[in-house]
């Protein structure tokens, strides 16, 4: 929950003028889909550092 929080404030923050911070009316929550099931199997396009 808090890293849809994060990623929804994140997303909201790009998309307002300068350095406005984004209040609640801003967030997208339900856009936000996190998962516990990593796909082992998936190739990087690019080497991890």
């Amino acid at each position: 929950e808090a890293l849809a929080s994060a990623v929804a404030h994140g997303a909201a923050a790009v998309q307002l003028a300068g350095s406005l911070m984004p209040t609640p009316a801003d967030l997208d929550l339900p856009s936000v889909v996190t998962t516990s099931d990593v796909p082992l199997d998936r190739a990087l396009s690019e080497p991890a550092p």
